[in-house]
């Protein structure tokens, strides 16, 4: 390859490389060239510029980046908060100095985006004097204003790739480094080339030419290879140096008294300026995370696109020990809330609760609840959603215990006043379709929506009896019903719309193993429309799960959830690893595929457009209640920019309700009496009695959250449950009212 051959094609693009990116990235200093001894003494001329910006910058001496038909001769590069120096001939007699040219790396993630602009404010002029160190410093980032185009490339083939124009020219140039490895991912900068037509990418074997792409000054392109379909455009974003910035996870702490359990994130309607909300619970212990009515503090916060928190508390007049928020709705102006207030009751009691962004409350109302169902032994409220006519849909299930079946249900509710609302009975679930199911019949809530063109509600409850979901449309008005539609074997997450067209998504319940799925619904004719279409993550034997869909802006899918890389760990949720697809629903096929493989045990609980136009993801384990809160790059990545664990402040801090001591009697062994919470051990068949210390006005025992007994003994039988570990907590009531806990772990041994 000759010398011009080179700067012509130097002078189309230039490669960014995947580990110089790395390199490359903000806060990853290196140690700068050591000053060498006195440059008088030694003869010799340097040049040294120091950077104060926040990024890596190539220095170009006398020949900018990718301008006219010039290679750049001599780059540089210094650290951001660093500085270098190099040996250099002094400026010749008669010469007006050298030319610095600045190129920013600017890092998206996992890759570094090149930006240069030919302004006099990113170049500096210097006349080197011969014996001396000559200082020079890096100009602050200029305006972006650029006159070239960014084309970043992901590698989703089993083969390394790289990119051809013609016939004969290959691109990048230099053997060790000319090809984009198997998922790994390269940036090219293009100036003054506007179309990706006569570009092919692959391997010797296969190669695909680009589709039909124009490019555009001062966008990113973002292609996604794989050796069946080829390059598929799958993202075109302006070029922004913030986007990085808005790339970073947030993890939650399950230190004593900041315990934190992850709900709900939604992102804002204006995401690119407002952010997020997130709300949850926070705990005093982890051991009683899932026991929210042992004293579970309600937790809100506003998250900016950058990532910052902004916590609120919610205090309510109403005063109850405990407030579980389970699902809201952003209404522009207020949040609309609701999910269970604890007092007395074990159970507790739906709400409705109205808050301004500062989580000042602005209406409370849970006692109208209780007179709509006075008959029954629980009520619990999951799911909220708002009518056209201003009426607010509550929706979750209720135990009725004359009959001993769990019904789904919907009351209608509207504010008049802080504490008052006009309410009433909508719809309640049939009780033909709650099928008994071992001694008691159940069925839950599982997903709730409006569509204001139908005025209607669509409700999906779990179909116990037959491993699958039911779906309603439910008159908003009238709450009368069309026939059931029912999906055996099949677990449906969500319904979306795209155009006229409805969908459900969630997974099939196979016999060997889990699929995601997604099946059109006709919902003038209330029955399913064609078979399903199954979702398969890349390994061929495991399973997968959907629980997210967000459209994308050009129409695609984005399904999320989990996946395991063997189908005999489909039910282990220690083996999940959180899981994206972007799914073309016309052609039925993935654009692009991400396991985030380091998060082992999670899943993706939720999923929401970012400020990017990529993707916030909420991460969850459900065996550790540990969430990562995960704001995705351009390509699906996650950066390394991790910001302090949630909660933060002080205010959010729970202390346990006070420990009036636990004894334990173990049956048939010997009596024992254990003033501290240790662990007991039963052998499988044995039981124990666990009592409280002390006389109180009222017991509550619970196993792993689950109420078990209300009095003063409990005894734990090893019979009906597996080995393991399982938590007993008695919160007991004193008759001045306070009330106090105790717990203790038991350890069942085969």
């Amino acid at each position: 390859m000759t010398k011009h051959t080179r700067l012509q094609f130097l002078a189309a693009f230039l490669v960014v490389y995947l580990l110089a990116c790395t390199e490359s990235a903000p806060g990853k200093s290196t140690t700068p060239t050591p000053d060498p001894t006195d440059p008088t003494e030694s003869g010799k001329t340097y040049l040294k510029v120091t950077n104060n910006t926040s990024y890596a910058v190539n220095v170009y001496i006398n020949d900018p980046p990718l301008y006219g038909d010039q290679a750049p001769e001599v780059v540089k590069t210094v650290q951001s908060r660093g500085s270098n120096q190099w040996e250099l001939q002094p400026t010749a007699e008669g010469s007006n100095g050298e030319t610095l040219y600045f190129e920013y790396l600017i890092p998206i993630g996992e890759l570094t985006i090149p930006f240069y602009t030919n302004t006099a404010a990113s170049t500096r002029l210097v006349k080197l004097e011969a014996d001396k160190v000559n200082t020079s410093s890096v100009p602050d980032l200029p305006p972006i204003d650029t006159d070239s185009s960014f084309v970043l490339i992901r590698n989703g083939s089993d083969d390394n790739i790289w990119l051809q124009q013609g016939i004969g020219t290959i691109y990048p140039f230099g053997a060790s480094v000319r090809e984009i490895r198997t998922d790994s991912a390269a940036v090219y900068v293009f100036k003054n080339v506007s179309s990706l037509s006569g570009w092919t990418i692959g391997d010797t074997g296969t190669r695909k030419d680009f589709p039909s792409t124009t490019l555009q000054r001062g966008l990113v392109y973002t292609f996604f290879y794989d050796r069946q379909n080829g390059p598929q455009l799958f993202l075109q974003e302006p070029f922004d140096p913030n986007m990085n910035d808005k790339i970073w996870s947030i993890p939650t702490s399950s230190e004593t008294g900041t315990y934190f359990t992850v709900g709900l994130l939604q992102s804002r309607i204006n995401v690119e300026t407002d952010g997020y909300i997130l709300v949850g619970r926070t705990s005093y212990n982890e051991d009683v995370v899932t026991q929210p009515q042992a004293g579970a503090l309600p937790y809100f916060a506003a998250i900016a696109p950058n990532g910052d928190v902004a916590e609120r508390k919610i205090i309510l007049s109403a005063n109850p020990s405990a407030l579980n928020l389970r699902r809201f709705i952003d209404e522009g102006t207020e949040l609309v809330f609701t999910g269970q207030a604890y007092y007395e009751s074990t159970d507790g009691t739906p709400f409705i609760l109205g808050t301004d962004y500062t989580g000042e409350p602005l209406f409370y109302l849970d006692s109208f609840f209780d007179e709509i169902d006075a008959s029954v032994e629980s009520k619990y409220a999951n799911y909220i959603a708002k009518d056209k006519r201003g009426y607010y849909a509550i929706g979750g299930d209720f135990y009725n215990f004359d009959t001993k079946l769990n019904q789904v249900y919907l009351d209608k509710v509207r504010r008049t006043d802080f504490d008052a609302v006009e309410y009433e009975r909508l719809w309640i679930q049939p009780s033909a379709d709650v099928q008994p199911s071992a001694d008691d019949g159940y069925s839950y809530m599982l997903y709730l929506a409006y569509d204001g063109d139908a005025d209607a509600y669509i409700v999906v409850a779990e179909d116990s009896a037959n491993n699958g979901s039911l779906l309603y449309i439910i008159d908003a008005v009238d709450g009368s019903q069309k026939p059931v539609i029912r999906l055996a074997n099949h677990t449906i997450n969500k319904v979306f719309q795209i155009g006229a067209d409805y969908y459900a998504a969630g997974t099939y319940l196979g016999v060997s193993k889990y699929r995601g799925f997604i099946r059109k619904l006709n919902i003038g004719s209330g029955a399913w429309d064609g078979n399903p279409m199954f979702v398969d993550s890349k390994y061929p034997d495991g399973a997968t799960m959907i629980y997210n869909i967000v459209q994308d802006r050009d129409g695609a899918l984005v399904l999320s959830g989990a996946c395991v890389e063997e189908a005999a760990n489909q039910d282990e949720r220690t083996t999940d690893m959180p899981w994206m697809v972007k799914y073309d629903l016309d052609n039925r096929t993935k654009k692009w595929e991400r396991v985030y493989e380091d998060y082992e045990g999670y899943h993706i609980y939720s999923a929401s457009p970012s400020s990017l136009g990529s993707y916030l993801l909420e991460l969850y384990n459900g065996m550790t209640y540990q969430s990562t809160l995960i704001s995705t790059d351009l390509l699906g990545n996650i950066g390394d920019q991790e910001k302090a664990p949630i909660p933060r402040g002080r205010t959010f801090t729970v202390d346990p309700p006070g420990s009036p001591g636990v004894s334990a009697v173990v049956v048939p062994l010997e009596d024992a009496e254990m003033q501290e919470p240790e662990t007991l051990i039963l052998a499988k068949g044995q039981s124990a009695v666990i009592q409280v210390k002390g006389s109180w006005e009222s017991y509550a025992w619970y196993v792993d959250g689950s109420p078990v007994g209300t009095t003063p003994a409990y005894t734990f039988t090893t019979t009906v449950r597996e080995p393991g570990v399982w938590t007993v907590m008695v919160v007991v009531t004193s008759a001045d009212g306070a009330k106090r806990s105790a717990w203790r772990r038991v350890r069942i041994e085969n």
